[in-house]
């Protein structure tokens, strides 16, 4: 923190261009959150994302708005979470980005955020934000981004209370995933229904029958069984089935 800020004086005192002080407060920034200083954090990047729609690199200016939304919400400041996220957006529709394969990945991302930041606090436009997401990934053929997303759908929905959807929801990511060659993805998004099952529902028989299922899958390839276990996962699949029997 204290070189950043060294570095900062200077760029300053030798009145440096606006995308310089902003890369620097943009780290300046970084290094403030992961000593846990929010408020600081957010100080730096605000200032970062002014200096570079100041300079007129919008998409660079959307990425600290992203920041700092990430930020809030991981505070659960979710009111603060949307702001930023639809500044984000503002500045990106100003870029062009639907149009521009390099800012595509950075749009569906900060639409993904926004929409879990607006399920915390019922707006079902939540589901629309991911649907404009998944229809892009969709189109720029990223099976495993686009499986992804119905993961995330299947989350908001969750929060949003609409269990039974949710689950279903969980079911078609888990086989999407498993389409684009990620196993293990699939039996997470299998034990997320299986928790939704149990947890929501109280179908706990349903949840049982998920989670054997997902180890079935899981054990007939020995490659995919062996991330599961590396990751994790595969004591979580069994955790969860021993606690439901």
């Amino acid at each position: 923190i204290e070189l950043f800020g060294d570095v900062l004086e200077t760029e300053r005192q030798n009145a440096a261009p606006g995308p310089v002080l902003a890369d620097t407060l943009e780290s300046l920034g970084r290094a403030h959150a992961e000593d846990d200083e929010p408020g600081a954090a957010l100080g730096s990047w605000d200032e970062a994302a002014d200096l570079y729609e100041a300079a007129e690199q919008p998409s660079e200016a959307a990425r600290l708005r992203w920041r700092m939304g990430n930020l809030f919400r991981q505070y659960e400041d979710f009111d603060e979470a949307v702001d930023q996220f639809d500044q984000a957006m503002s500045l990106l529709e100003t870029a062009g980005w639907e149009a521009q394969p390099d800012a595509r990945p950075l749009g569906t991302t900060v639409l993904e955020a926004r929409a879990l930041a607006k399920a915390p606090q019922g707006d079902p436009s939540a589901l629309e934000d991911v649907d404009h997401a998944r229809e892009i990934a969709v189109a720029d053929e990223e099976a495993w981004r686009a499986a992804d997303l119905l993961d995330t759908r299947a989350r908001v929905l969750a929060t949003l209370d609409r269990g039974e959807e949710a689950v279903a929801q969980f079911l078609q990511a888990a086989d999407a995933y498993r389409a684009a060659g990620d196993w293990p993805a699939g039996a997470s998004a299998e034990l997320m229904a299986s928790n939704t099952l149990a947890a929501r529902l109280e179908r706990p028989a349903d949840a049982r029958a998920i989670l054997r299922e997902a180890l079935k899958t899981l054990s007939q390839s020995p490659q995919e069984q062996a991330a599961a276990e590396a990751s994790g996962l595969l004591e979580a699949l069994n955790a969860a089935l021993a606690e439901l029997a």
